[in-house]
C-alpha cells in the first residue's frame, strides 16, 4: 500500500516538470536555465508571501523581534525572486558548451578562493595584533581569544588555498 502511495505521489510530482525537448545541448541548457530561474523565482515569491503573512501577524502582537524577522524574510524572498527573474543580465551565449561552463565555474571559484584567503590572512593579522596587546597586558583570557582568532584565520586561509583540490 505504501509503495503504491509513493508511486502515485512521485507521478504527480513528476507531472509538474516539462518533458525534455529533443534539441541541441545549447538550447536544452537554455531551457534548463529558464526552468530553474522560473521555479526559483516562484519559491522566492512564496518566501516573500510567508514573510508578509508573518509581518501582518507580528504587527498584531506588537513584538519588534518578530516584526524584524518577518520583514527580513519578506525582503529575502523578494531578493530571490528579483535576482532570477531576468536571466538576460548574465548574457549566456547561445553556443554555451559544457567546457565553457566548467571554465567559468573554475574562474569564479578561484576568484572567491583568492579573496577568502586574503580575508583569512586579515583575520590572522588581527589575531596577531590582539595577541601582542594581550601579552603586553598579561591578560590570559585575551591571549586565548587572540590565539583562537589566529587559528580561525589560518583555517580560513588554508581551506581557501586548497580549493584547487576540488576543481
Amino acid at each position: 500500500m505504501f509503495q503504491i502511495l509513493m508511486r502515485n505521489m512521485l507521478s504527480v510530482t513528476m507531472s509538474v516538470f516539462d518533458e525534455p525537448s529533443a534539441t541541441t545541448p545549447a538550447e536544452a541548457f537554455k531551457d534548463n536555465i529558464a526552468f530553474f530561474s522560473t521555479w526559483i523565482a516562484r519559491i522566492g515569491s512564496m518566501i516573500a508571501f510567508v514573510g508578509a503573512v508573518k509581518l501582518a501577524i507580528s504587527i498584531k502582537s506588537d513584538d519588534a523581534k518578530e516584526q524584524f524577522a518577518a520583514l527580513m524574510t519578506m525582503v529575502a524572498g523578494f531578493m530571490i525572486a528579483v535576482a532570477v527573474r531576468d536571466m538576460s543580465i548574465f548574457n549566456i551565449p547561445a553556443n554555451y558548451t559544457a567546457q565553457a561552463a566548467n571554465n567559468e565555474f573554475s574562474s569564479i571559484v578561484k576568484f572567491i578562493g583568492k579573496w577568502t584567503r586574503r580575508a583569512g590572512a586579515a583575520v590572522m593579522m588581527f589575531g596577531g595584533v590582539s595577541l601582542m596587546l594581550s601579552v603586553k597586558d598579561d591578560n590570559a583570557g585575551a591571549k586565548a581569544l587572540a590565539t583562537r582568532t589566529i587559528t580561525a584565520g589560518a583555517t580560513i586561509a588554508a581551506i581557501s588555498a586548497s580549493i584547487g583540490i576540488f576543481l
